[in-house]
């Protein structure tokens, strides 16, 4: 975690509209799955927050 943050990989990119749905893997294995208008890259290191 960096400064109460997940730090996860992008896995799966979809795009449908006006936003991006995609598929986090965190570095402890977990899966998340986030919509964001923001483009990212598979692979792509992201940190996630709430």
């Amino acid at each position: 975690m960096r400064e109460g943050k997940i730090v996860g990989n992008v896995k799966e990119i979809s795009y449908r509209g006006s936003y991006y749905y995609l598929t986090i893997e965190s570095d402890e294995g977990n899966i998340f799955h986030v919509e964001t208008a923001k483009k990212f890259d598979l692979d792509e290191v992201v940190y996630l927050s709430w």
